[in-house]
């Protein structure tokens, strides 16, 4: 069944669907979808309903998996990713990286950028906010995918629904790849409701 809801929060305006799909196992799987006024991005949040008689445990939500978001694009040119890693030495020994192809995974973010008929598009996904659950992103050959991960657990009791605050991202509205960027930051620091010093002016430092 589905529901929906005005929201009015950190990124202002906005509309919600939330979608409870019931399992076998006794689980109801609720997914909320935002739209935000004058936002392009979709807002997404997942969790359960556990209506079985036993406690589970959660340690991951995936709130996309296999998705498409451009499906009349079957050979990408000049396909790149960057990754999320933001200089974490001890994430698989590496740094934030470019690399070529339309096949990639990284923890907590992700851009894909390419071009289709002489126009380029972009696309970043990834967390927005964060509480309880790490953060993955992928992309496998125009295919996208997103959860979170938590080796704990977060233990549901029978007859408790559990909707954690973690909120993940998707745009790809914005060609450019480094404005997409810029505007996923920008939705990571309101929705955290930091206040980022920046400027615009040039500057060079050691």
């Amino acid at each position: 069944m589905w529901t929906k809801a005005a929201v009015r929060d950190a990124l202002g305006n906005g509309q919600s669907v939330r979608i409870t799909t019931p399992s076998k196992n006794g689980l109801e799987l609720i997914q909320v979808f935002t739209l935000y006024s004058n936002r392009s991005a979709v807002v997404l949040q997942c969790g359960v309903r556990n209506r079985s008689a036993k406690p589970v445990s959660i340690k991951e939500l995936i709130v996309l998996e296999n998705a498409q978001l451009w499906p009349d694009v079957t050979e990408p040119q000049e396909p790149k990713t960057l990754d999320g890693l933001s200089g974490l030495d001890n994430f698989q020994n590496t740094k934030t990286r470019v690399e070529n192809g339309s096949k990639r995974c990284s923890y907590n973010n992700l851009l894909y950028t390419f071009k289709h008929k002489g126009k380029r598009r972009s696309l970043v996904l990834g967390g927005l906010t964060y509480y309880d659950f790490a953060k993955y992103a992928a992309v496998d050959n125009g295919t996208l995918s997103l959860y979170g991960k938590d080796v704990v657990g977060r233990q549901v009791d029978a007859g408790d629904v559990y909707v954690p605050e973690d909120r993940f991202y998707v745009d790809g509205s914005q060609p450019d790849p480094f404005e997409a960027l810029e505007s996923y930051g920008r939705h990571v620091a309101t929705a955290h409701s930091v206040k980022l010093q920046t400027y615009s002016f040039p500057t060079v430092c050691a």
